[in-house]
């Protein structure tokens, strides 16, 4: 009889827990149509703004304003490279750790996507051991993300 009472009380109590749960969680209609307006509000602005992000996309391949920053970083390293690769004997960077090695760009052919990328941070060792500052330019394809050529000359521009 005990065990009985046990279970019979168990059950009551957890029957009380869920119906004041219940009464707790019920809410105001009006609440629930006013939360379902914010949620088609904004749901419907979230679709307006990836609208504008795939127009904004489909212009920026041509756009250098939005495409570097893209391509920022794999452009650098592979134009690094190669302009390094013209040292005979050593090279140096002159910039800081946090200054870029490309201060400027431009389309060095817009219809083909060809980015010009410049600059003057580096040194050449000659044969006397002297270092030689010079200026650097690297055309990086956007389409094939590749280096197309680099030109490397003596002096500052």
């Amino acid at each position: 009889m005990v065990a009985f009472l046990k279970v019979m009380f168990t059950l009551v109590f957890w029957a009380l827990i869920a119906y004041g749960c219940a009464a707790l969680l019920k809410e105001d209609p009006e609440k629930v149509a006013e939360r379902a307006a914010a949620a088609e509000r904004h749901a419907e602005r979230e679709r307006i703004e990836a609208e504008e992000a795939k127009a904004k996309e489909a212009t920026c391949p041509r756009d250098i304003e939005c495409i570097v920053p893209k391509i920022r970083t794999d452009a650098f390293a592979k134009c690094m490279v190669r302009v390094q690769s013209v040292a005979k004997i050593d090279y140096k960077w002159t910039n800081g750790f946090l200054e870029p090695s490309f201060n400027r760009w431009f389309w060095r052919s817009r219809e083909d996507g060809v980015v010009t990328f410049s600059g003057n941070e580096i040194a050449f060792q000659n044969g006397f051991g002297a270092w030689i500052r010079h200026s650097y330019e690297c055309d990086y394809d956007v389409d094939h993300k590749g280096v197309v050529d680099i030109r490397v000359s003596a002096g500052r521009s």
